[in-house]
């Protein structure tokens, strides 16, 4: 499963950030913050951080808060956290997939279908 730091290495390389410097401004977090989020020894616990990081990866911020409450559970060794939190994720995360799929599916009939009414 993924962890909140996951997230922000993927959305750091989608911005194309080459340092930690770059990170933190657009954060708006200190350098010390941005390191400890991505060694995984702080959970991203700001809403602010959580929902840039979705818009750049272009998810449902549902999925990160989801995450980050599995790596608290975790944490905590909160099974009944855990076991809610992880069922969360899946239907977030499933509905996310389905989404982009379905909305890849439509784009491509869209296109065919302007493409055949240019002809």
């Amino acid at each position: 499963m993924k962890k909140t730091a996951d997230y922000l290495k993927q959305a750091q390389k989608a911005l194309k950030h080459s340092t930690d410097g770059d990170t933190m401004r657009w954060l708006d977090v200190n350098r010390g913050t941005v390191s400890r989020y991505l060694s995984g020894k702080s959970i991203i616990d700001s809403d602010d951080v959580v929902w840039k990081i979705a818009e750049a990866l272009e998810i449902d911020p549902a999925e990160i808060i989801a995450a980050r409450a599995i790596e608290r559970a975790e944490r905590s060794e909160d099974e009944a956290g855990f076991a809610l939190w992880t069922k969360r994720f899946k239907a977030v995360s499933h509905s996310a997939t389905s989404l982009f799929f379905g909305s890849a599916l439509l784009g491509g009939a869209v296109e065919a279908v302007q493409h055949c009414i240019l002809c």
